[in-house]
């Protein structure tokens, strides 16, 4: 069993239940099923809603779908996460015979954790949003009162969006990882870099999609930090939570799953440096993130 140093040592507890089923290629084949079900299930709900919408209202959803730009096209991306959830699911109960509660903690724990992180950062975020649209290339997208009718089904999509992300890379693969592997770099690092990968994209980050992938891995590195500190994910998902909640409710990029956003800024993506400040700005909101939960949390 690995022995972790003493700031992480509630780590122990919270990969207690991957003991034994710990090889690698069980690991693999796990995440595959995953993956594999995630996939057949979305083109099967793709299908079905083509059939019922006929192939003009079914394009249109689609496009919805995959640009996120109305408030029901960012939903529907959000809730898309629950298939990858089943399918996780289906990978922990043949390859490890154990369910998705083992990946979370102690539930009350769980549970205290993430609202004690999620609702002060959301709320900082809320007190600091003037700051970031005082910018000449930041307009008015939608008005509260447009907003609010969908908030609530939007903030339970959030959470099942996140609460997937983090099940699959903090709860999954580093628990998998930390029971078979001591060196930090490991369990902390893959699912790391792994997360960050996952966020590559040219159509959507255009020629900053490089500098994308290095913040995502810098947040997986937080997240998977608060995670061992902690013994459970609530607080990994609360600052995702928080996060996400900022960049798809409050000011968002033009054109970027800004379906819900109150405010976008328009940037030109074929510029490499173009999204840098935002990426700055991203990077600052996530220390102080980090560092906030770890004061509230006392870790």
């Amino acid at each position: 069993m690995p022995a972790f140093s003493p700031r992480y040592a509630p780590l122990t507890d919270f990969v207690a239940p991957a003991r034994g089923r710990t090889e690698i290629w069980r690991t693999l084949a796990g995440l595959g099923i995953a993956v594999v079900f995630y996939f057949i299930a979305l083109q099967i709900i793709l299908h079905a809603v083509m059939v019922m919408l006929g192939p003009v209202r079914g394009m249109f959803a689609l496009n919805e779908l995959i640009r996120g730009a109305t408030p029901a096209g960012l939903i529907e991306i959000l809730f898309s996460y629950l298939p990858l959830t089943a399918g996780l699911a289906l990978g922990m109960a043949l390859m490890m015979n154990r369910g998705l509660g083992s990946l979370i903690g102690p539930t009350r724990s769980a549970v205290v954790t993430f609202l004690s992180v999620a609702l002060p950062l959301m709320a900082l975020w809320v007190v600091m949003m003037p700051l970031s649209v005082l910018a000449e290339n930041v307009a008015t997208h939608l008005t509260l009162w447009q907003q609010l009718p969908w908030l609530p089904v939007a903030l339970a999509g959030l959470l099942i969006q996140t609460g997937t992300e983090e099940l699959l890379f903090r709860g999954y693969l580093q628990q998998q990882l930390a029971a078979r592997f001591h060196a930090p770099w490991v369990w902390m690092g893959v699912p790391s870099l792994a997360f960050g990968m996952l966020h590559f994209s040219t159509e959507q980050y255009g020629a900053s999609a490089w500098f994308v992938v290095v913040w995502a891995v810098f947040f997986g590195l937080a997240a998977a930090d608060l995670t061992a500190r902690t013994g459970n994910l609530g607080a990994a998902v609360g600052l995702h939570f928080a996060n996400n909640a900022a960049t798809l409710l409050l000011v968002g990029l033009y054109g970027r799953m800004d379906g819900l956003a109150l405010y976008t800024a328009v940037v030109d993506l074929s510029q490499p440096f173009a999204q840098l400040p935002y990426l700055a700005i991203d990077s600052v909101s996530l220390l102080v993130g980090w560092l906030l939960a770890r004061l509230i949390l006392r870790v």
